[in-house]
């Protein structure tokens, strides 16, 4: 029986210390979901500066957020997930992002857009260990994305790379119905000259 709970214990104590050890190794977990949050935050930056500012306001069909709204709603929803996540208010100068869209045009939503990856790398740098599965509080947030359960800050950070991963998935096609090959499709077949 003592060496069924000393091995378990010996188990416990090695697992649990993984995240603190593995935090500075890209093979982490949390390290894996920083490279997503990269990659899909690249090639939406890059999206969004290769549209002409006068496509900003193309909609795909009646009911669907314009092109400058959805680069738009992408910073707004970042800012309130990784504030989420770092267990802070969401700042209050970026509220409103996606409904000033028109009003911001091409260079000012770049701006908040690249301003919301910078603010998301710097939520995603500091994940370390512990931080990575402490419970972070019920927020109006939370109680709209969660159902007002307990959710982690990873959990909220999974739930950011989802919602950037599904929004690049809908400027993918914003683009190619204005005739524009995917910043990831252009990368790809550069790649394969």
């Amino acid at each position: 029986m003592n060496r069924r709970i000393t091995l378990f214990l010996s188990i416990a104590a090695v697992l649990a210390a993984l995240p603190i050890a593995a935090d500075d190794q890209s093979a982490s977990p949390a390290g894996n979901l920083r490279s997503l949050h990269s990659f899909y935050f690249r090639d939406i930056v890059a999206a969004a500066e290769q549209v002409d500012p006068e496509d900003y306001g193309f909609r795909a069909a009646d009911g669907v957020r314009t092109y400058g709204e959805l680069i738009g709603h992408i910073s707004a929803a970042s800012f309130g997930l990784c504030s989420m996540a770092r267990g802070e208010d969401p700042p209050t100068e970026r509220a409103g992002i996606e409904k000033r869209a028109a009003e911001l045009g091409k260079p000012g939503l770049i701006g908040e857009l690249t301003a919301a990856r910078d603010y998301c790398d710097q939520t995603f740098a500091d994940l370390k260990g512990p931080d990575a599965v402490s419970e972070r509080g019920t927020t109006a947030l939370s109680k709209a994305l969660f159902d007002g359960k307990p959710v982690s800050t990873a959990g909220v950070l999974i739930f950011h790379v989802s919602h950037i991963t599904n929004h690049f998935g809908n400027l993918v096609t914003y683009l190619r119905l204005l005739g524009e090959v995917p910043p990831s499709t252009a990368r790809a077949q550069s790649a394969g000259s």
